[in-house]
Protein backbone atom coordinates (compact mmCIF):
# COMPACT_ATOMS: atom_id res chain seq x y z
CA UNK A 1 0.00 0.00 0.00
CA UNK A 2 3.33 2.64 0.94
CA UNK A 3 4.47 1.94 -2.53
CA UNK A 4 1.43 2.05 -4.90
CA UNK A 5 -1.60 2.61 -2.95
CA UNK A 6 -3.34 -0.56 -3.50
CA UNK A 7 -5.07 -1.87 0.02
CA UNK A 8 -5.19 -6.33 -0.20
CA UNK A 9 -8.66 -6.82 1.42
CA UNK A 10 -8.02 -10.43 2.66
CA UNK A 11 -10.14 -12.86 2.92
CA UNK A 12 -9.33 -16.62 4.62
CA UNK A 13 -11.21 -19.57 3.38
CA UNK A 14 -10.08 -22.30 6.01
CA UNK A 15 -9.59 -25.84 3.89
CA UNK A 16 -7.57 -28.88 3.84
CA UNK A 17 -4.62 -28.22 4.35
CA UNK A 18 -1.87 -28.28 1.62
CA UNK A 19 1.53 -29.29 1.18
CA UNK A 20 3.88 -30.08 -1.79
CA UNK A 21 0.74 -30.51 -3.55
CA UNK A 22 2.49 -29.41 -7.04
CA UNK A 23 1.52 -26.13 -9.06
CA UNK A 24 -1.64 -27.57 -11.04
CA UNK A 25 -3.47 -29.45 -8.35
CA UNK A 26 -3.27 -25.96 -6.04
CA UNK A 27 -3.77 -23.79 -9.15
CA UNK A 28 -7.18 -26.04 -10.37
CA UNK A 29 -8.43 -25.30 -6.42
CA UNK A 30 -7.60 -21.72 -6.50
CA UNK A 31 -9.90 -21.81 -9.61
CA UNK A 32 -12.30 -23.70 -8.49
CA UNK A 33 -13.04 -21.52 -5.71
CA UNK A 34 -13.16 -18.33 -8.20
CA UNK A 35 -15.38 -19.71 -10.16
CA UNK A 36 -17.85 -20.55 -6.70
CA UNK A 37 -16.92 -17.23 -5.44
CA UNK A 38 -17.14 -14.68 -8.34
CA UNK A 39 -16.90 -11.34 -6.24
CA UNK A 40 -13.04 -11.90 -5.88
CA UNK A 41 -10.55 -10.39 -8.27
CA UNK A 42 -7.32 -12.42 -7.02
CA UNK A 43 -6.92 -15.96 -5.77
CA UNK A 44 -4.58 -17.30 -3.47
CA UNK A 45 -3.72 -20.36 -2.72
CA UNK A 46 -0.86 -21.45 -0.33
CA UNK A 47 0.57 -24.99 0.10
CA UNK A 48 3.73 -24.70 1.86
CA UNK A 49 6.91 -26.43 0.60
CA UNK A 50 9.27 -28.60 3.55
CA UNK A 51 12.02 -27.52 4.41
CA UNK A 52 13.67 -30.25 2.97
CA UNK A 53 12.07 -28.70 -0.11
CA UNK A 54 12.84 -25.43 0.75
CA UNK A 55 16.68 -26.47 0.98
CA UNK A 56 16.67 -27.85 -2.24
CA UNK A 57 15.28 -25.10 -3.97
CA UNK A 58 17.91 -22.70 -2.51
CA UNK A 59 20.80 -25.19 -4.27
CA UNK A 60 19.12 -25.89 -7.73
CA UNK A 61 17.87 -22.46 -8.37
CA UNK A 62 15.21 -24.45 -10.19
CA UNK A 63 11.84 -24.28 -8.38
CA UNK A 64 9.12 -21.96 -8.32
CA UNK A 65 7.81 -20.59 -4.40
CA UNK A 66 5.70 -18.57 -6.18
CA UNK A 67 3.14 -18.16 -9.23
CA UNK A 68 1.05 -15.97 -10.93
CA UNK A 69 -1.45 -17.59 -13.65
CA UNK A 70 -3.44 -15.21 -15.74
CA UNK A 71 -2.92 -12.44 -13.11
CA UNK A 72 -6.10 -13.66 -11.26
CA UNK A 73 -4.61 -17.38 -9.34
CA UNK A 74 -1.52 -16.89 -6.92
CA UNK A 75 -0.11 -19.71 -5.64
CA UNK A 76 2.59 -19.30 -2.73
CA UNK A 77 5.00 -22.11 -1.35
CA UNK A 78 5.72 -19.95 1.21
CA UNK A 79 5.03 -16.18 2.94
CA UNK A 80 8.17 -14.24 2.62
CA UNK A 81 6.74 -10.70 1.64
CA UNK A 82 8.94 -10.47 -1.04
CA UNK A 83 7.29 -13.19 -3.32
CA UNK A 84 3.87 -12.52 -1.96
CA UNK A 85 4.78 -8.37 -3.44
CA UNK A 86 6.54 -9.96 -6.14
CA UNK A 87 3.20 -12.19 -7.61
CA UNK A 88 1.06 -9.81 -6.92
CA UNK A 89 2.93 -7.35 -8.87
CA UNK A 90 2.34 -9.63 -11.76
CA UNK A 91 -0.98 -9.24 -11.62
CA UNK A 92 -0.76 -5.43 -12.14
CA UNK A 93 2.25 -5.45 -14.50
CA UNK A 94 2.31 -8.54 -16.51
CA UNK A 95 4.21 -11.79 -16.63
CA UNK A 96 7.74 -10.15 -17.49
CA UNK A 97 10.77 -9.69 -14.92
CA UNK A 98 12.61 -6.62 -14.32
CA UNK A 99 16.48 -5.69 -14.18
CA UNK A 100 15.31 -4.11 -10.29
CA UNK A 101 13.77 -4.45 -7.61
CA UNK A 102 10.72 -7.10 -6.22
CA UNK A 103 9.76 -8.02 -9.87
CA UNK A 104 13.60 -9.29 -10.71
CA UNK A 105 13.68 -13.27 -10.71
CA UNK A 106 15.30 -13.64 -7.63
CA UNK A 107 14.76 -10.58 -5.47
CA UNK A 108 15.82 -9.76 -2.80
CA UNK A 109 13.79 -6.83 -1.55
CA UNK A 110 10.40 -6.08 -1.14
CA UNK A 111 10.58 -2.62 -3.20
CA UNK A 112 9.49 -2.15 -6.88
CA UNK A 113 11.37 -0.59 -9.10
CA UNK A 114 10.85 3.16 -10.30
CA UNK A 115 9.96 1.96 -13.54
CA UNK A 116 7.64 -1.02 -12.11
CA UNK A 117 6.06 1.42 -9.79
CA UNK A 118 5.03 3.52 -12.87
CA UNK A 119 3.45 0.56 -14.10
CA UNK A 120 1.19 -0.11 -11.59
CA UNK A 121 0.26 3.09 -10.80
CA UNK A 122 -1.54 3.38 -14.16
CA UNK A 123 -2.48 -0.05 -13.83
CA UNK A 124 -3.92 -0.18 -10.11
CA UNK A 125 -7.25 0.75 -10.96
CA UNK A 126 -7.80 -2.18 -13.46
CA UNK A 127 -10.83 -4.03 -14.11
CA UNK A 128 -9.66 -8.10 -13.44
CA UNK A 129 -11.37 -9.51 -16.38
CA UNK A 130 -13.34 -12.65 -16.27
CA UNK A 131 -10.85 -15.92 -17.36
CA UNK A 132 -11.85 -19.68 -18.47
CA UNK A 133 -11.21 -21.64 -16.04
CA UNK A 134 -8.51 -24.19 -16.47
CA UNK A 135 -11.08 -27.24 -16.70
CA UNK A 136 -11.96 -25.38 -19.88
CA UNK A 137 -8.56 -26.06 -21.40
Amino acid sequence: EQQVGIRLKVTIVPGEELRSVGDFPLFLETADFLQRHPGFDIVVGVAMITSEEEVACKVSQDCNIGTNFFERYILLRTVRPDVIIHEFGHSFIGIGHSPTGVMQVRANTQYFSVQDRAVMLRTKWKEFRPTATPREY
